[in-house]
Formats: C-alpha cells, sequence, structure tokens
C-alpha cells in the first residue's frame, strides 16, 4: 500500500474533525432555525465520518481493509430537513438571515473536502480505499447540495424556485 495512503487518512480524520467542531460552534451562533438545523445534522455527519475514518486506520494498521464500508448515512440530512420544514411555520425561516455568511464558508469548505477526498481515491491502488475516499467525496458532495439549497431558499428563493438546485429537494417548493 502506497505511503500516501496512511498520510490521506490522517487528513481526512483532521479534515471531518475541524469540519464537525465548525459545524456545531457556528449553529451555536447562528440565529436561523432552518440554518442552524442544517449545521447540526452536517456536524452529526461528520462526527460519523470522524467514526469511519478512525475504524479504516486500525484496520489498516492491522494489515486489512474492510469488505463493506457504512453507508447508512446518504439521506440523513435531507430527511432530517424534511421532518425539520414540515413541522416548523415556514414563515418564520425566513427570520434572522443575517448571520449566513457562515454557510457560504461551509460552502468553500465541502468543495475542498471533495477535491481532498478525489484525490486521495485517484491515489488510492486499493479497491476497498478508492471506494471509501469516494463514498467520502459523494457525502461531501451531498453536504454541499444541502449547503447550497438552504442558502438559496433562505436568500434568494425567488432564483431558488427557478433554478435546478430547487429540483434536489423539491418538497420545498410545496
Amino acid at each position: 500500500m502506497k505511503e500516501q495512503i496512511p498520510e490521506a487518512i490522517s487528513k481526512a480524520f483532521e479534515f471531518e474533525r475541524n469540519g464537525a467542531k465548525f459545524y456545531l460552534e457556528t449553529a451555536a451562533k447562528t440565529q436561523n432555525r432552518l440554518a442552524r438545523q442544517l449545521l447540526n445534522n452536517l456536524a452529526k455527519e461528520e462526527v460519523q465520518h470522524v467514526l469511519d475514518i478512525d475504524e479504516i486506520y486500525y484496520e489498516l494498521k492491522e494489515g486489512t481493509l474492510p469488505e463493506k464500508m457504512d453507508q447508512d448515512s446518504k439521506n440523513s440530512i435531507e430527511s432530517s430537513i424534511q421532518t425539520f420544514f414540515k413541522k416548523v411555520n415556514k414563515g418564520t425561516l425566513k427570520e434572522d438571515i443575517d448571520d449566513l455568511e457562515a454557510l457560504k464558508v461551509a460552502m468553500d469548505m465541502e468543495k475542498k473536502g471533495y477535491e481532498m477526498y478525489r484525490t486521495a481515491m485517484k491515489a488510492a491502488t486499493e479497491p476497498n480505499m478508492q471506494e471509501f475516499f469516494n463514498r467520502l467525496a459523494q457525502e461531501e458532495q451531498e453536504h454541499l447540495i444541502a449547503l447550497e439549497n438552504v442558502y438559496y431558499y433562505l436568500t434568494n428563493p425567488a432564483d431558488w424556485f427557478a433554478q435546478t438546485e430547487s429540483q434536489v429537494w423539491n418538497w420545498m417548493n410545496s
């Protein structure tokens, strides 16, 4: 196995740990209910990534690779936001949107994570490691989609409804 893979795992672990911390701290400061709900959900996802990466690291130390990766979290963010969206008075979702700059920072962070995992996937020689980094890249992409949907829904709903992003979470149209 290439020397780059353990380094890639170390970078991934640090990235996800920092992401979880960022999302928790940012959610605590965010006044907008929808943004706060999303940020808390993203923190939970990042913690799961840390756990997954930690498991991979120890399996590699023992000279093995996992046969199958955990993929339970694929739709959990959208599902959670959809449940929240159904319960909340939608008129209150546009309140306190002055602090949404954090969502832009989060979008940039998820883009960087996506690129980092795509690079690690290409460098990996083991199919299971390629699958692992590909899954992480896909999850970062899903996080970005979630952030974009919420950001544009809150900041420019007319354009959001007209663009293809609204098709991702079209249930927000109702």
